[in-house]
């Protein structure tokens, strides 16, 4: 069983903040600590496009995609995910080659 890194990229609506963004990442990271087979995560951006990239790190396939099934339909992370581009979304489970 390998660890899988979940990479999202996308861009925000321009109505969001940075700390309606802060506050929503938060709210993320807590729903995903409760997720079977999660390690850790970190949200790093806007780079010099205003992308956005997710980074989530989880024991194995069958947990990063189990997750990602389930989020859309939570109904806490729903004002964070109005706050993307929907249509610049873009996901990638990778799994882990070498890390600590």
């Amino acid at each position: 069983m390998s660890e899988v890194m979940e990479l999202v990229k996308f861009r925000v609506t321009k109505e969001a903040s940075p700390k309606a963004i802060a506050e929503g990442s938060r709210e993320l990271t807590d729903w995903a600590r409760g997720q079977p087979g999660f390690v850790s995560r970190v949200l790093v951006g806007p780079d010099e496009r205003g992308t956005y990239t997710d980074i989530v790190r989880w024991k194995s396939m069958e947990a990063a995609k189990a997750a990602a099934d389930v989020m859309p339909t939570v109904d806490s992370l729903k004002g964070f995910m109005t706050l993307l581009d929907m249509t610049s979304v873009e996901m990638a489970h990778v799994p882990v080659v070498n890390g600590s």
